[in-house]
């Protein structure tokens, strides 16, 4: 006698929750990748930026003058003024034209997507003390407008940076060695390379 094995096909309820499950899975795999995607918008939005401050700095050594960058927070856009008799960027140099603008306006974040500013209390980026949420995006020292020296030298600066999924980013600038790095805020509270 020959075995007689039964041939059955899945229910209705059966494909139902295989379909349920299949559905779950793909919800939370696609929230994971926009996660992923906001957080990796945000980074080169600020990587751009650093980016732009190192070309700046080299430019200025390479056209043997300082240059200084104007940023307009309200319109989040930024252009380069060129030192044009050698006594450094001057606001009545600006306002008379002999320190003219090298650029046109320009966005401030080319690629990415993220915008300045304070939106908590953080500690300050050059470790010292704390920068209160509302707090200007752009911290100086004393000058007005960030500056690059043909000789190695920059205005000191901190930029706070907010990504789209809200994770903050500083990009700090030396002074003394025109340095620009990109730190990011740690779950610790600690910012940390990024």
């Amino acid at each position: 006698m020959s075995a007689r094995r039964s041939v059955r096909g899945a229910s209705l309820g059966e494909l139902l929750v295989v379909l349920a499950i299949i559905g779950l899975v793909g919800a939370g795999a696609w929230q994971a990748l926009a996660d992923v995607r906001a957080a990796w918008a945000g980074r080169e939005a600020a990587r751009g930026l650093v980016a732009d401050l190192r070309g700046v700095a080299t430019e200025a050594r390479r056209q043997r003058r300082s240059l200084a960058i104007e940023v307009d927070l309200l319109a989040t856009r930024w252009r380069l003024l060129g030192d044009g008799n050698g006594n450094g960027v001057t606001a009545a140099d600006i306002a008379s034209g002999v320190d003219a603008p090298q650029t046109a306006w320009r966005r401030l974040f080319r690629e990415g997507r993220a915008r300045l500013g304070v939106t908590r209390d953080l500690p300050a980026a050059d470790g010292v003390g704390v920068v209160l949420a509302g707090s200007a995006p752009i911290q100086l020292g004393a000058a007005p407008r960030l500056v690059f020296t043909p000789r190695g030298t920059a205005s000191a600066a901190s930029i706070y940076i907010v990504g789209g999924d809200d994770r903050v980013y500083a990009i700090r600038i030396l002074g003394s060695t025109q340095r620009v790095r990109l730190v990011c805020l740690g779950v610790r509270g600690v910012w940390e390379a990024c």
